[in-house]
């Protein structure tokens, strides 16, 4: 059988057509020096060719080779079942859009110099001709400038379906790039694109890790445009995305998230809330190692 990304299959999909774009920014030419950029991207290469990923990666990039292979990307996405983008870098909010920087950019204080930047709207769009996209962008790292209420990045306008965008901090929030090996949303990024095979669980796990991690000072931002069901999905497929949604919709209710409800579920509960959240989350884990067991042989 023919592998989409299912919520619950995701990177583990072997016989899905997978395409990835990863760049990494970090000796500026005319932007404060960033440490951690390449060392992310690099580590991330390795995971994502050891889960079947075709992988175009690309390190301190220009304007003209970023425009290139964003372009070669799309022409690949067009044909792949997940299409993954990953940025760290740089990047801006200008004008009610957000940019990500070549490392060949004129200063943001000039006159127009956002013309030399990469909207990310673009990659928004070309991620769209894959059947499921996801978008990881570490760019909301400070640097000066003249420019007012300009801090980290601006809420985007994500109308793909079938797409995960993540920030790596909160709307209008920076972060400091320090001298570290890697930075803290590539460093927990990584992990849990490592060990769990459910992108939604992956990604809402960097988030809770970071947020510890950080006291609170980095929270990642994070869309999700899955509908209840993707065309030509089996019903078992149709029935999770219908188990998920009434999931997500316990948690929002019970403010908590799945690893949170997991513990909770261990426990008795009188809770009307508590008993069908955790009935809902009884048969998507149910289901799921089923169909691994049959993806497996």
């Amino acid at each position: 059988m023919k592998i989409f990304l299912f919520l619950i299959v995701i990177i583990a999909s072997l016989n899905a057509k997978k395409v990835a774009l990863l760049i990494g920014n970090q000796n500026y030419e005319n932007y404060p020096k960033l440490y951690t950029p390449i060392n992310d991207i690099k580590e991330m290469q390795k995971l994502l060719e050891s889960k079947g990923f075709e992988t175009i990666s690309l390190n301190d990039s220009t304007q003209r080779e970023m425009q290139k292979n964003l372009y070669i990307f799309r022409e690949k996405t067009s044909n792949s079942d997940i299409s993954l983008f990953y940025y760290s870098g740089h990047g801006i909010a200008i004008n009610d859009k957000n940019y990500l920087i070549p490392i060949d950019s004129p200063n943001i204080n000039q006159k127009s110099s956002h013309y030399y930047f990469l909207p990310l709207d673009k990659i928004i769009h070309f991620s769209s001709y894959s059947q499921a996209s996801i978008i990881l962008i570490n760019a909301s790292r400070y640097f000066p400038t003249n420019k007012k209420n300009q801090r980290g990045l601006i809420q985007p306008n994500v109308t793909n379906r079938n797409t995960i965008l993540t920030f790596s901090t909160s709307i209008g929030k920076t972060t400091d790039d320090k001298n570290h090996s890697f930075s803290i949303f590539g460093k927990f990024l990584i992990n849990n694109f490592s060990s769990f095979k459910d992108i939604r669980l992956a990604i809402e796990n960097t988030k809770r890790e970071i947020t510890e991690e950080s006291n609170y000072t980095q929270i990642p931002y994070i869309i999700d445009t899955y509908p209840t069901f993707l065309k030509n999905v089996p019903e078992e497929i149709q029935r999770d995305f219908q188990l998920l949604n009434k999931l997500r919709h316990w948690q929002e209710q019970m403010n908590i998230n799945s690893i949170q409800l997991k513990k909770q579920c261990s426990k008795k509960s009188d809770s009307k809330y508590s008993k069908e959240a955790c009935q809902n989350l009884k048969e998507i884990l149910e289901s799921t190692k089923n169909r691994q067991k049959d993806i497996n042989e």
